[in-house]
C-alpha cells in the first residue's frame, strides 16, 4: 500500500467530509491532566505479521491552521486553547459554540455534557488556587470557589482537593477532599484525611479525571474505601503491617490486593490481599512503584526493562525491555511505547505483548504513540524530513491502527484527545479534528 512504512499492523482508512472554520490567533499554552505515566523499558522480541488493508482516507470536520495546537474533547464538544488564553468550543460537526478568554493562571481542566471545569492556579505570594464551573451549552459562569483545585469528577459530581492552607515549603497539610455538584457548586461530601495517613484516589486511567475508588490506608493497617456518590465509608479491611510511615498505596488487580511502600529507603513494597489482610508478597525498592497492568497482574518499570509479576505469587511473570510506558491492556493484551525516553521524539515503536506471557503479538515500527485523555491511544507516523503525519487510533489488543487521516506541520510531539465520535491532534500551531474512524468505534 502506499503512505508510511509499518510493521505487524493492520492500517485502515475510512471517510468523512471537510470542514473549516473561521480563523483566529495563536495559542499559547497547552492543556494539562492528572494522571501518570506507568514507566517501563527495550525489546526482546519479533513482530508477529499482521495483513494490511486500505481504503479512502477520512477527511477533517475541523482544521485551524494558525494557532490552534492545544485541544481536548468532553461531552461531544471539541475545547481548543487560542492566542491570548482564548478558549474556543465547537460541537462534534465543526460548528463554533461559544468562546471565552482566560487569564494567565487559567486553564480548562476537563469538560462533559453537564459542566465545563476551569482550574486556576496560585502563583508567587501564594495567590489561592480556584475552580469556576461553565456552562458547556453557552459558556455562561455557573460558580466559582477559591481555595480548591479539581482532583477529579465522579458522575455529577466535581471532587476537590482543599489547598486554602497548602504553602510553597513542606510539610503539605493532610488532605481534604470536598465534592460538590457540577451545577450549583453545593457541597455533597468531604472527606478528611487524618494526618499520617495515606490516600489514593484512582483514576480510570493514565490521564483521565475520572474517578473510580477513593481509598484511604492509616498507618495501623485500616484501610477504608469511600462511596464517591455520598462519601460514606462503603468498605473496612484491615492489613497486617508493621505499622510506620506510608509512601504510597495502589489497589492491584480488581481491587483484590494492595501494594503498600514505606519512606524508608530499602523498605521495598509490600502486596497484601486485601480480604484477609495478609502479607502475600514483596519487591525490593525500585525506581518506580507496582501498578496493576493486567487482571492478574503487577508491572514495574526498573533498570532499563519492564518487570511483571504474577499478582498471586509475586514470581516473575515476564520482562520486556526497551520500552517505558504501558500505553492500554485490552483483550488479554498490553500495548507498550517509549514516551519516557528522549529518542521517542525522533523515532518510536508500539509493541502488542500477551499479558500472560509477554510475548510479542504485534509490532509497529516509526509509529508515535499519545495516550489521549479521552481513552486509547493516537499514534502518528511521519516520513524523515517531512512535516506531513498520518494520524490514528491504536487497538490494544491486536495492533491495529484504524487511521483517522492526517496532520500537516508536525514538527514535533502533539496534543491529541479522542472519545466516541472524535479524533483531535494540534502542533505547532496547527489543529485538526477528524471523524473517529468506524474500525475504532466502542
Amino acid at each position: 500500500m502506499s503512505g508510511p512504512e509499518h510493521g505487524g499492523g493492520v492500517i485502515e482508512l475510512g471517510q468523512a467530509d471537510a470542514w473549516v472554520p473561521v480563523e483566529t490567533p495563536r495559542p499559547r499554552r497547552g492543556l494539562s491532566g492528572p494522571g501518570r505515566l506507568v514507566l517501563a523499558v527495550l525489546v526482546l522480541a519479533v513482530a508477529v505479521a499482521v495483513p494490511v488493508r486500505s481504503e479512502p482516507a477520512l477527511g477533517a470536520l475541523l482544521h485551524i491552521g494558525t494557532g490552534g495546537s492545544a485541544v481536548t474533547l468532553g461531552g461531544g464538544r471539541i475545547y481548543v486553547i487560542r492566542a491570548g488564553q482564548g478558549l474556543e468550543v465547537y460541537s462534534a460537526h465543526g460548528a463554533r459554540l461559544w468562546t471565552r478568554t482566560l487569564s494567565e493562571a487559567q486553564q480548562l481542566d476537563y469538560g462533559t455534557a453537564g459542566a465545563t471545569v476551569i482550574g486556576g492556579r496560585g502563583g508567587p505570594g501564594w495567590t489561592p488556587d480556584t475552580v469556576t464551573v461553565l456552562d458547556p451549552g453557552t459558556g455562561a459562569e455557573r460558580w466559582t470557589r477559591s481555595g480548591v483545585a479539581a482532583a477529579g469528577r465522579a458522575g455529577r459530581l466535581v471532587v476537590l482537593l482543599d489547598t486554602s492552607q497548602w504553602r510553597s515549603d513542606p510539610p503539605l497539610p493532610p488532605v481534604h477532599l470536598i465534592a460538590v455538584d457540577e451545577s450549583t457548586g453545593a457541597p455533597v461530601w468531604d472527606v478528611r484525611v487524618p494526618d499520617g495517613s495515606m490516600p489514593e484516589y484512582a483514576h480510570a486511567g493514565d490521564i483521565s479525571w475520572d474517578l473510580t475508588s477513593l481509598t484511604v490506608l492509616d498507618p495501623d493497617g485500616t484501610l477504608r474505601e469511600y462511596d464517591l456518590g455520598t462519601g460514606a465509608v462503603a468498605r473496612t479491611s484491615h492489613l497486617q503491617r508493621p505499622g510506620g510511615p506510608i509512601g504510597s498505596v495502589t489497589l492491584g488487580p480488581g481491587g483484590r490486593q494492595v501494594a503498600v511502600a514505606g519512606t524508608e529507603v530499602g523498605a521495598g513494597e509490600q502486596v497484601y490481599d486485601r480480604a484477609t489482610g495478609r502479607l502475600l508478597w514483596q519487591v525490593d525498592d525500585g525506581e518506580y512503584r507496582l501498578d496493576p497492568c493486567a487482571p492478574q497482574l503487577w508491572c514495574r518499570p526498573d533498570g532499563g526493562k519492564l518487570l511483571a509479576y504474577d499478582a498471586a505469587t509475586g514470581r516473575e511473570a515476564w520482562r520486556v525491555d526497551g520500552f517505558d510506558t504501558v500505553l492500554a491492556a485490552e483483550g488479554g493484551a498490553l500495548a507498550l511505547g517509549s514516551l519516557g525516553r528522549m529518542d521517542a521524539i525522533t523515532g518510536a515503536t508500539v509493541l502488542v505483548v500477551d499479558a500472560r506471557t509477554g510475548a510479542v503479538r504485534a509490532r509497529l515500527d516509526g509509529w508515535h504513540p499519545v495516550p489521549v485523555q479521552g481513552g486509547g491511544v493516537v499514534v502518528w507516523h511521519r516520513p524523515e524530513g517531512e512535516l506531513t503525519a498520518t494520524v490514528g487510533l491504536l487497538n490494544p489488543a491486536s495492533g491495529a491502527v484504524a487511521v483517522s487521516g492526517t496532520g500537516d506541520g508536525w514538527g514535533g510531539q502533539p496534543s491529541c484527545a479522542a472519545d466516541d465520535r472524535i479524533v483531535a491532534c494540534g502542533v505547532a500551531g496547527d489543529l485538526t479534528a477528524w471523524p473517529r474512524p468506524a474500525a475504532a468505534r466502542p
